[in-house]
């Protein structure tokens, strides 16, 4: 079953807002924002990952990070506000 793990902001390194994020080996990990703003990582040839980085771009009202694993199974975050 997928299982958030870790989910930090890392500030510095530049204006926007920086969120990493670990789970349990999953097929897809999805920052989702407001509207379009968004990122969807998957793992090479069909393989897991268990972890990704999202760089806010500034448009974000809030992220929300989605794990979904290989049964399609889904484990989610609340909203993250992103004061970018």
């Amino acid at each position: 079953m997928a299982r958030l793990i870790s989910l930090r902001p890392v500030v510095g390194g530049g204006p926007n807002p920086v969120i990493e994020v670990q789970g349990s080996p999953v097929r897809s990990i999805v920052f989702k924002g407001r509207s379009r703003w968004g990122q969807n990582d998957t793992g090479t040839n069909g393989g897991l990952i268990d972890e990704a980085t999202y760089v806010c771009n500034g448009m974000e009202k809030y992220v929300r990070v989605e794990l979904i694993d290989q049964a399609g199974r889904r484990a989610w975050s609340n909203p993250f506000y992103v004061d970018a």
